[in-house]
């Protein structure tokens, strides 16, 4: 009998280790890319300085209206010196040049949050930023005066600091000094600033945010 009993818990023992050991195995994360340090550092030289630019259009000041512009509803027609100056046509052209900086994830995000709008499920909307308006066989580039602004201090980045943290999963991560500006006392203060690097089938990608505030 005791025989019997020690075997039956052994069996138990033996089923519960192996369900274990499968769940476990379901749960494994995705593992760690390996990577050229050199291609890396050059990505992140490369596209880090392109993000401050998007930086302004996104969560900054924004792109500026013109002085007298045409407008729709909430939008006026954008500054077109200002829009000449910075190499862009549309907001079409906006999204496009960004998502040759930003990985697909934080275009969604930016999409979703800036460039499109969105309405939540507890009913928040929010409401894009800019947008593309045709009327009467003229097309505008038209902007929100009144979106609200997360970013004023200005950011410069010390690419020389740059150094390769090591990967999580399939993301690369960096690190880098810049120097912050706060807009109203113009008092600058130096800070480290990580940045997630993503390989997509065009090539790396920034998948982080890479503004700071004073």
């Amino acid at each position: 009998m005791k025989l019997k009993l020690l075997t039956v818990l052994l069996l138990l023992v033996m089923i519960f280790s192996m369900a274990a050991g499968c769940g476990k195995e379901k749960n494994n994360t995705i593992p760690d890319r390996t990577y050229d340090e050199g291609e890396i550092l050059a990505a992140a030289t490369d596209l880090i300085p392109k993000t401050a630019v998007f930086n302004f259009i996104f969560w900054g000041e924004g792109i500026p209206a013109a002085e007298e512009p045409f407008t729709f509803g909430k939008y006026a027609e954008a500054d077109g010196t200002w829009l000449e100056e910075h190499g862009f046509v549309s907001v079409s052209d906006v999204r496009e040049k960004a998502g040759e900086v930003f990985s697909a994830s934080m275009m969604r995000w930016i999409e979703n949050t800036v460039l499109t709008g969105v309405q939540a499920e507890n009913g928040y909307v929010s409401i894009a930023r800019y947008l593309d308006y045709e009327t009467e066989g003229s097309s505008y580039f038209m902007v929100n005066p009144d979106a609200k602004v997360y970013v004023t201090d200005s950011t410069e980045y010390d690419l020389d600091s740059l150094q390769v943290l090591g990967s999580k999963g399939e993301t690369v991560k960096v690190r880098l000094d810049c120097t912050v500006t706060d807009k109203e006392s113009g008092e600058k203060k130096t800070v480290s600033l990580t940045v997630n690097l993503f390989e997509e089938e065009a090539g790396w990608r920034i998948d982080s945010t890479t503004y700071q505030s004073y």
